[in-house]
């Protein structure tokens, strides 16, 4: 004869459930009210579901009505049944239409492909379509927002085309036929309508770049024809090293760019550290031969 199973508080394992459902360890709270971790586990599932054995609910109110009417010494135990609000599960939410036939659609494709629908599956897309609607995270422990069981039960009451058992679900050939055409024909109108606002918009980019394109090249054209190496190194040197040399240097600056030669190379270098080494050279070169010019001017002046 087999072993009596052991029966746990309904109170305390209501508690422990709550307890893991607010985020704290299965295995922890399992130890800690010595319950058994697969029954901690399948009461946190039927938490979640929204599911409550008869025989659990009998336990619960017999244990709730034992604590409220305790028998009096000596008297037989006659428990009550104390009164108790609807433990009806409340319905499902329902999908919209539109989600439904997403729905139909996603088991239409898997069908075609050849693989096995089941109930599962049907409940999991389902969930998937409902989770942007109502803000819920996916894989998020909502019961309100989930579809179950009873949901199910009435999306196969509303799509009589949806045949089989749980665990082969099969969609009529001629729907399938209809849900894939509809999706099919909605794919390519956004696809269309997509592709042309694309080509719309890549047409007006591309004729944008081609005029900066052309207005660069006129710029450039421009001021190829209209200022000279020499303006053109003057004007980089504004722009550019206002602020790194002083006044003394930058008047240097500009009697080194008055060669068309040493304007030139200073153009053709590259922005940086070496063009701008190579310029503070030039400036040394050039203030030390105006050095040499004056010394060599007073002397003759003396002679």
């Amino acid at each position: 004869m087999a072993a009596k199973r052991k029966r746990h508080d309904e109170e305390l394992l209501a508690q422990c459930v709550e307890r893991v459902l607010g985020g704290e360890s299965a295995t922890a709270v399992s130890k800690q009210a010595q319950i058994p971790y697969t029954t901690l586990l399948g009461r946190v599932n039927w938490k979640k579901r929204g599911y409550q054995p008869a025989v659990v609910r009998r336990r619960q109110q017999l244990q709730l009505a034992g604590d409220e009417a305790p028998a009096a010494e000596g008297d037989a135990v006659a428990p009550t049944i104390a009164p108790m609000g609807s433990t009806t599960r409340s319905p499902a939410p329902k999908l919209p239409e539109v989600d439904e036939q997403r729905v139909l659609e996603s088991m239409a494709r898997m069908q075609r492909a050849g693989i096995c629908v089941r109930r599962r599956d049907v409940l999991r897309r389902a969930n998937e379509l409902l989770a942007p609607a109502t803000g819920v995270a996916e894989g998020a422990d909502d019961i309100a927002g989930e579809c179950g069981t009873q949901w199910f039960i009435r999306f196969r009451e509303r799509h009589p085309e949806v045949s089989g058992h749980g665990t082969n679900l099969m969609l009529a050939s001629e729907a399938t036929d209809r849900v894939l055409a509809a999706y099919d024909a909605s794919s390519d109108h956004l696809d269309g309508a997509a592709t042309a606002a694309g080509n719309g918009n890549a047409s007006a980019d591309a004729e944008r770049a081609n005029e900066e394109i052309d207005g660069d090249e006129e710029a450039e054209d421009d001021d190829d024809t209209s200022l000279t190496p020499s303006q053109r190194a003057v004007q980089v040197l504004q722009t550019r090293y206002a602020s790194q040399l002083d006044a003394a240097d930058m008047v240097e600056a500009f009697d080194v760019m008055a060669d068309s030669v040493m304007a030139g190379v200073f153009l053709v270098l590259a922005p940086g550290e070496l063009r701008d080494l190579w310029l503070r050279q030039r400036i040394r070169k050039s203030r030390a031969a105006s050095g040499n010019d004056a010394s060599a001017t007073t002397a003759s002046e003396v002679v």
